[in-house]
């Protein structure tokens, strides 16, 4: 087996990143400006809408406090250029800047980078109904640097605050 040639992420794209969470950031800051309802916010990248169980869990913080409010933003990108999912970012920022709890199923550019609200929590599930994975950088492949690096850049996982996650054993059941 070959290993991928390794070249290092362009500093043009280390430098777009940066400049795309200053323009976040600021929009993050003005939107927390605006008075709003707090909330629960539920990330998803798996698909355009509420996984099953995303929605299990929606579903049951509702019944649980139905003055809760809970908004789900679920969107799957399309490619590394896709345009409209750059534009569902600057809609998560209004959410994001009025919640004090967000739930990801997946990695999140935005929580991870983001400077957020002093008491805002960030829970990480890894799939969490199912089999359950492990380990945050166990979807960037062994012996690829150059996904490492890019994931090192954008901070992957940096911003969450709590993990729900399982153990081995798990596994045998």
């Amino acid at each position: 087996m070959t290993s991928e040639p390794t070249r290092p992420v362009s500093p043009v794209i280390i430098g777009g990143v940066k400049v795309a969470l200053g323009m976040f950031q600021a929009l993050y800051a003005l939107a927390r400006l605006i008075p709003a309802r707090d909330r629960i916010v539920f990330l998803s990248r798996q698909a355009d809408s509420a996984t099953p169980d995303i929605s299990a869990l929606r579903d049951q913080l509702i019944v649980d406090d139905p003055s809760v409010r809970v908004t789900v933003l679920a969107r799957k990108m399309k490619s590394d250029t896709d345009i409209f999912y750059g534009l569902h970012l600057v809609r998560q920022v209004w959410h994001l800047a009025h919640a004090r709890r967000i739930v990801l199923d997946s990695y999140s550019f935005l929580t991870s980078n983001l400077s957020l609200a002093a008491g805002t929590s960030v829970t990480q599930m890894w799939h969490a109904i199912g089999s359950f994975k492990r380990f945050g950088w166990d979807d960037i492949p062994a012996g690829n640097a150059r996904r490492r690096q890019l994931a090192t850049v954008l901070r992957m996982h940096a911003g969450n605050t709590r993990v729900v996650a399982s153990s081995e054993v798990a596994a045998n059941n």
